[in-house]
């Protein structure tokens, strides 16, 4: 918020007191689950946008503190520390994904035409008996 507020006061003449407004509306705002265009409608308001690329820059600014900053309806985490936790859950692809090494599974070969018994391993490759899989 700080690096946003001092964006802004680079641009624009503000008070200490105009950037705790704006702080505490943004926060609000952030909480209230305002989409970020609506945090970029209410700068609007008060302030006019001399070039597009300003626009863009203010835009980076606003993600950079809606992703930083406590949200009561993440239950006060940042949406930035819920995607860290979800980062370490993530598995990366393996090379070749739907090759199976051969002689790893308990698939019954097809080919063979052989009728699966109630107590062998079931066809589709989950691991248990036919009777508890596919033989329900």
């Amino acid at each position: 918020m700080v690096k946003f507020l001092r964006f802004l006061a680079e641009s624009f003449e503000m008070t200490a007191e105009d950037k705790d407004e704006i702080a505490e509306a943004l926060i609000y705002m952030i909480n209230s689950n305002d989409p970020p265009s609506k945090l970029i409608e209410y700068l609007q308001s008060g302030f006019e946008f001399p070039t597009f690329e300003f626009v863009q820059q203010l835009t980076a600014h606003i993600m950079e503190v809606y992703n930083n900053t406590r949200q009561w309806a993440l239950k006060g985490y940042k949406p930035t520390e819920l995607r860290k936790e979800k980062e370490k859950h993530l598995k990366s692809m393996p090379v070749h994904p739907f090759s199976q090494p051969q002689g790893a599974s308990n698939v019954i070969d097809f080919s063979t035409r052989q009728k699966v018994g109630r107590n062998d391993p079931c066809p589709c490759g989950s691991g248990k008996k036919y009777k508890k899989c596919c033989g329900k």
